[in-house]
């Protein structure tokens, strides 16, 4: 008999609360994480430029206290943690799949410590963080050519994922080819690596679908790219393209 009511009692209610804000009653599940996410806030104060001094009287601290040593966010404690994300759990308000999230944690690691590092030595954090419901858009991006290297079966392999998981994708092959060879101009001389107009062709291919560079960004990028042309280093890219999503990420908050 206790099972049956149990059962009945289940079948009545569908597992969530309501909360009530300005005397209206709520039972949306954005609603409520948005009241919930309100009540949080409140419990902060404002941002008061205080002294150290006029700290301690405020909060009664008296003696000598030690410093909290800086924190440093390195890429392997995050890898770790993206390592070890439970695939099968469902994604979250972003709609981020967590495999997917697992599978390119070497990939998103460095930008993710730039991001979580400047964020923690600012003392400031993104606005979008602050917003109980957003939505992130993934795009893939095409495999650039390679000399000697058959990537049209990579990026099939791309393109059948993207539109099984209705993911935006980037093309990237014909920008980069002509006549049926690689544009010498685009690489180094191994035919693998790009030189900076092909970084910055691959940046603007990518910035047609998801929009995250400006205008000028490019262009001045473009002009410092032709005053090294000749002298280029087949250098750490990786980097130098994560550091300009920070900078273009951070200046957009």
């Amino acid at each position: 008999m206790k099972r049956f009511w149990t059962y009945i009692k289940h079948k009545r209610s569908d597992g969530s609360s309501i909360l009530k804000s300005a005397g209206i009653l709520h039972d949306d599940s954005t609603d409520k994480a948005n009241i919930l996410n309100a009540q949080f806030q409140e419990a902060f104060s404002s941002n008061n430029d205080l002294s150290n001094t006029e700290f301690k009287e405020r909060c009664n601290l008296s003696g000598q206290y030690p410093t909290a040593p800086d924190i440093a966010i390195t890429q392997e404690g995050i890898k770790k943690l993206l390592n070890g994300l439970n695939p099968h759990k469902a994604a979250g308000p972003d709609n981020i799949s967590s495999m997917i999230l697992k599978e390119l944690a070497n990939e998103i690691a460095p930008i993710l410590q730039l991001v979580f590092q400047r964020s923690y030595d600012t003392g400031v954090v993104p606005s979008l963080w602050k917003t109980a419901n957003f939505c992130i858009n993934i795009a893939v991006s095409e495999i650039c050519p390679r000399r000697n290297v058959d990537t049209e079966i990579y990026n099939a392999i791309l393109h059948r994922v993207s539109t099984e998981h209705k993911l935006k994708i980037i093309k990237q092959t014909d920008a980069f080819v002509s006549r049926g060879d690689l544009v010498s101009s685009y690489y180094h001389r191994d035919g693998i690596h790009l030189t900076n107009q092909g970084t910055i062709l691959l940046l603007r291919n990518i910035n047609k679908v998801v929009n995250i560079f400006n205008q000028t960004t490019i262009s001045q990028s473009s002009n410092e790219s032709n005053e090294q042309h000749g002298k280029d280093k087949p250098l750490q890219r990786h980097s130098m393209v994560s550091a300009l999503i920070v900078k273009l990420l951070w200046s957009s908050l």
